[in-house]
């Protein structure tokens, strides 16, 4: 079975850091493995890297990040703690990291395929969303070879990681999610996406229904983030012009999230917060179903921190592409994207230098 370090590091290049023979920092080693609380990969790497003064992470070649990957790797293999693992690698698309591979084959080894089906199902739905976001580019760019190619290998990973998902069904024989996920591979190969569905419930769109459908599926999903797939399953209850208007709803609450408060929200809860991370953090808060939150957000950021996790595990999903799903599901036409920005955030914008002195009540409940 191979190693979870080497798939990681170059196991030559970590001695230096990790085995260096300093009692201090064997110590500080021994300090940082005591923080982990094995729930959650993200909040256990932002405790370990809390303490950038620590003589570990001040040696030349090699980051503080890379060091506390690797304690942390170390660790839960260790502890076996599986299920923080699963849920820190089920973002990725097909092709997989080569350490998600041997994630794999250590808990498949005891016993935890349950998990592995989790890994590779989600890698299967997100490769396929990430497709379905090519080929709406696709239909809107037809003349464009780099955007018929990128359409193009973006369907080879997807049906890759398919049959990846039915090589597992076969090898456990699990037989009625095997023909599901052939069944579902060829209406990809074929690009088929209207699939035969019930008979749409004529449930109707408004702001209420928009929280509620967010509300229910957050509350059934099995960690604090939303599961991008059961909210697809739930969409396809839905006509298509409902969908248009989950979309559209989810949109405008995206623009109004598009506030310096916000931002700083963003800023304290994660320590730094980046373009592409404050897009994210709004989706998760609108995801969480809960309109009173966002209010709050904008209004008061100090108390709506109250509601989140210092270093909670933010959105890396596009609720486009699964609205898309949905749309080609019920229509099989292509969804028209909306934009999620304005030109500018609203509010008093802050200076990242003055942040302590802009928000010190928010700082507070974070410290």
């Amino acid at each position: 079975m191979r190693d979870p370090l080497a798939a990681f590091f170059d196991l030559e290049v970590m001695k230096p850091f990790i085995f260096a023979d300093d009692p201090e920092i064997a110590a500080e080693i021994e300090g940082l493995k005591n923080k982990l609380k094995f729930r959650s990969w993200s909040q256990d790497s932002d405790a370990l890297l809390h303490n950038l003064e620590l003589k570990v992470y001040n040696q030349d070649g090699c980051t503080p990040y890379a060091i506390a990957t690797y304690i942390m790797t170390e660790a839960y293999y260790t502890r076996k703690a599986w299920e923080p693992l699963a849920s820190a690698y089920r973002g990725f698309c097909w092709p997989v990291p080569e350490w998600v591979n041997v994630f794999v084959e250590h808990a498949s080894a005891d016993g935890r395929s349950d998990l592995v089906e989790k890994i590779w199902r989600n890698v299967a739905e997100k490769t396929k969303l990430q497709f379905l976001e090519s080929y709406a580019e696709r239909q809107a760019y037809p003349n464009l070879e780099d955007v018929r190619n990128g359409s193009e290998q973006a369907k080879i990973n997807a049906l890759a990681a398919y049959d990846n998902l039915a090589a597992f069904y076969r090898a456990t024989e699990i037989e009625d999610r095997l023909a599901e996920t052939v069944a579902a591979r060829e209406m990809l190969k074929r690009e088929a996406f209207r699939k035969p569905l019930a008979e749409s419930l004529h449930l109707k769109i408004d702001e209420v229904a928009f929280w509620g459908l967010l509300q229910d599926v957050h509350a059934n999903s099995a960690s604090d983030e939303l599961d991008p797939t059961a909210l697809l399953v739930r969409l396809e209850e839905f006509s298509g012009p409902s969908i248009r208007k989950f979309y559209s709803l989810y949109a405008k609450n995206m623009k109004r999230l598009y506030h310096w408060n916000v931002w700083a929200l963003a800023y304290a809860a994660r320590g730094g917060c980046s373009d592409d991370a404050f897009h994210d953090f709004r989706v998760a808060l609108i995801t969480k179903g809960n309109p009173d939150l966002v209010d709050l957000a904008i209004e008061h950021p100090e108390e709506a921190a109250r509601y989140l996790i210092k270093g909670e595990n933010m959105a890396e999903w596009s609720m486009y592409s699964t609205c898309l799903a949905a749309y080609l599901a019920r229509t099989g036409q292509v969804l028209k994207d909306i934009s999620t920005d304005l030109s500018e955030p609203r509010g008093l914008e802050w200076d990242e230098h003055e942040f302590e002195k802009s928000y010190p009540k928010l700082l507070a409940v974070f410290a």
